[in-house]
């Protein structure tokens, strides 16, 4: 497990721990992720959903009948089949995107929305022609074309999506100023090799401290990586002169691994599509 400079044990987030980790010896107005500790609890207080059970026992329901209509489709009519699945993307990726919003961060989950959509449209047009008359018939080889240039697509996103979202920030956090980070968040990760073992490990976002003018700023930095700094470590961070709470400290080696997998994604998708 790993530990700060102290030797303490991280946890995973607690938001008072992270307050607690704060160093104000001046008593500076303090904005945390934006906001005042009064706009914090305001917010919290707004965002209380008196029907938040009964979303997710709708959304439950709508899993369980769109794996039921799948093994119906499959049977019947394949097209449906890849539609339905299409739509199981679509709002997964639909719902991730209203929870966080449209931001430059949110772009890579575009990506399922995105995906499902194509997965719906292109099979409603066959089915649409077939009814009108066009008699266009599918075999399984069309079937898997249309998935794989799903995944194509897809697979452009992944490639184009990390460097797009990296300018941008760039570009709005033009101003670069020294930071300490007070906490981090973990979250216990675990994937398989080739040989089928299973290997686990940590990811990591870090929370930043640094003083702008009367104000101190605390701010977390929304993306989990496997080589974070450690707590009291200092860096320097890019953060937006209009809006100083959004941050972006640069992690070239995340966005070349990205578009790496979107290129492996893309070149198998094509592949697997011309020599089909």
């Amino acid at each position: 497990m790993r530990t700060n400079k102290n030797g303490e044990r991280l946890k995973t987030f607690s938001y008072q721990d992270m307050v607690d980790s704060i160093e104000n010896p001046q008593g500076k107005q303090t904005i945390i992720n934006g906001a005042t500790e009064e706009e914090r609890k305001k917010a919290e207080a707004e965002r209380e959903d008196p029907h938040a059970g009964l979303k997710a026992f709708l959304i439950i329901a709508f899993f369980i009948g769109a794996i039921i209509s799948m093994a119906v489709f499959a049977q019947i009519d394949k097209v449906l089949c890849i539609a339905t699945l299409g739509l199981v993307f679509f709002v997964i990726g639909t719902i991730a995107v209203l929870k966080d919003g449209i931001s430059l961060d949110s772009l890579p989950i575009l990506i399922m929305p995105v995906g499902g959509a194509l997965m719906i449209a292109i099979p409603a047009m066959i089915v649409y022609n077939r009814e009108t008359g066009g008699g266009v018939s599918i075999s399984q080889r069309d079937i898997i074309r249309l998935i794989v240039i799903c995944f194509a697509v897809i697979g452009l996103l992944m490639l184009t999506v990390p460097l797009t979202r990296h300018c941008a920030k760039m570009s709005r956090c033009s101003q670069t100023i020294m930071a300490k980070c007070i906490y981090e968040d973990i979250h216990f990760a675990s994937h398989k090799d080739g040989m089928g073992r299973t290997h686990h490990y940590n990811i990591y976002c870090p929370t930043w401290q640094y003083e702008l003018g009367d104000f101190i700023f605390v701010t977390r930095e929304g993306v989990f990586g496997r080589n974070a700094p450690a707590i009291g470590d200092i860096c320097e961070i890019r953060y937006d002169p209009n809006d100083p709470s959004y941050i972006y400290r640069p992690n070239i080696n995340q966005e070349i691994s990205e578009m790496i997998a979107g290129a492996i994604f893309l070149t198998i998708s094509l592949t697997t599509f011309f020599v089909m």
